[in-house]
């Protein structure tokens, strides 16, 4: 997606929604690891899940689900079509986390005048980048209401079990 030319003045509001698409992006990151650990089936694939990237956990989330045989294929599908959903969103968070530009036409201007070239201000606007954290959260909802049809409650945190089994194991569960 291209970004648009704009200078609303509203520095803060663009960072404040900035906060969003990161806080929501990293829920993302979590369910997707919830996912991929319910779909192995096992607590230990938190283990290989841990600080991957949603692109990761997608790809890997589809890898398995479409040899997974005790999942129905309408679940499959179901659960193929969630990931389409974060595939999707997960790139509109990258396209801005990674190409963000908080600049004003101003210094825009200014810069473009020093390089002896014309000012080309691709800031997102403010609502822009909340409908990116709105497509996240609309992204997360979406795998979350579809896993737990898919999975048992005990499943949904298969991922978590290992974690605290090691933080009961070193005595620090209430820590």
């Amino acid at each position: 997606m291209t970004t648009q030319q704009h200078d609303d003045g509203s520095a803060g509001e663009r960072l404040r929604n900035i906060g969003l698409v990161v806080d929501r992006g990293n829920r993302l990151e979590r369910t997707l690891c919830e996912a991929f650990c319910s779909i192995v089936g096992s607590k230990y694939a938190a283990v290989l899940a841990e600080r991957q990237s949603a692109k990761w956990l997608i790809d890997n989330c589809r890898a398995v689900l479409d040899r997974h045989r005790e999942i129905t294929g309408e679940h499959r599908a179901n659960i193929g079509l969630a990931l389409d959903v974060c595939d999707g969103a997960n790139k509109r968070r990258n396209d801005l986390v990674h190409g963000i530009r908080m600049a004003t036409a101003a210094a825009d201007a200014q810069s473009a005048a020093s390089n002896g070239a014309e000012s080309q201000s691709d800031v997102w606007p403010a609502e822009m980048i909340l409908e990116v954290a709105d497509e996240i959260s609309a992204a997360d909802t979406k795998l979350v209401c579809v896993l737990r049809n898919v999975f048992s409650p005990e499943a949904m945190v298969i991922g978590a079990a290992l974690a605290w089994e090691e933080r009961r194991e070193r005595g620090t569960l209430c820590e």
